[in-house]
């Protein structure tokens, strides 16, 4: 869930890749277990964790993967629709078919926009 007045920042639709492109880039499946791969559709979108699909929604990015005892990271951008005082919510995470396996963090700190271009 993401702090209101914001939204995710999307990859542009660009042309496909060729295969020598598609060589230099790494391999999702790399030894280094702390090499961070893109997420597809996100702009600035990057992971170490197994993500098997990202649901990008209005209010939040929902992203289904197994979850392992590993510290795993996702990052992505958003920007900033309205100023104003917001608050980032909690993140939250549960099991798909075991509703008893839940997690969630604090809630964050308050983000302050002072402007947004446009408005």
């Amino acid at each position: 869930l993401m702090p209101g007045g914001f939204e995710p920042v999307l990859d542009t639709p660009s042309e496909p890749e060729t295969d020598e492109e598609a060589e230099k880039k790494p391999a999702a499946n790399s030894a280094d277990k702390n090499a961070t791969v893109p997420i597809a559709g996100l702009s600035g979108g990057r992971s170490n964790w197994s993500i098997e699909y990202a649901d990008v929604r209005e209010d939040r990015v929902v992203f289904y993967g197994t979850v392992t005892s590993n510290l795993s990271e996702i990052t992505y951008r958003i920007k900033a629709t309205n100023k104003g005082k917001f608050v980032v919510p909690p993140a939250y995470a549960e099991a798909l078919y075991e509703r008893s396996v839940q997690a969630r963090s604090l809630g964050g700190q308050s983000l302050v926009v002072e402007g947004v271009k446009g408005k």
